[in-house]
């Protein structure tokens, strides 16, 4: 007839099965790095000043220090009594590039913390408000102020609709986080798992 298998014994292969595909399955899983964190976003005026001095001061001195750079080598071979003047071109190239480019940034950093504080969140309507300032501090004059913003708000909602950055993304990091965040329920151990796979309550 059909051998008795006592029900230690079926309990204990159920186990086995149960933690070789658990194994095996676990092996075959790739990690996933955990996503990056929500960048923080402007609370009130305090924060949008901050912003827009210290874009204005890190974008700034990195242009002073590139077209400095650039400029020297490119007058590295002036010789003679010209030769003198070469720094203070240089200063002025660089103190005019530096300026440019911290106003630029400074404008899109400060628009979009400005927008961040009207909003409550950073969406794609902050980006658009840094987008109108940096084009309005990127124009040479006010006549080509329009022009100007017009050009930096379309790239920006084009480079936005491309990389997907917008408010789903920054949803999404935030959710994540806030999932991290939260307690996790404990685990049921590897005899709890069994004795509900097979129906069994414990005693």
């Amino acid at each position: 007839g059909t051998p008795h298998v006592p029900p230690e014994m079926s309990r204990m292969l159920l186990f086995l099965a149960a933690a070789g595909v658990s194994a095996s399955s676990g092996s075959n899983t790739v990690a996933r790095p955990p996503p990056p964190p929500a960048p923080p976003i402007a609370k009130n005026i305090g924060d949008v000043i901050s912003t827009t001095v210290g874009s204005f001061a890190s974008i700034g001195s990195m242009g002073f220090i590139f077209t400095a750079a650039q400029e020297s080598m490119a007058r590295a071979k002036v010789s003679g009594a010209a030769r003198k003047a070469v720094p203070r071109f240089v200063v002025r190239a660089a103190l005019m590039n530096a300026q440019r480019w911290g106003r630029v940034t400074a404008g899109f950093a400060g628009g979009r913390a400005l927008g961040q504080v009207w909003r409550g969140a950073d969406d794609q309507v902050c980006s658009i408000c840094g987008a109108v300032a940096g084009g309005a501090a990127a124009a040479s004059s006010i006549a080509d102020m329009p022009a100007s913003v017009f050009t930096f708000v379309a790239f920006s909602y084009a480079l936005d609709k491309l990389t997907g950055s917008g408010t789903a993304g920054i949803s999404e990091a935030r959710a994540t986080a806030a999932k991290t965040r939260a307690p996790k329920t404990p685990s049921l151990t590897p005899g709890q798992r069994l004795d509900k796979l097979l129906g069994v309550q414990p005693a």
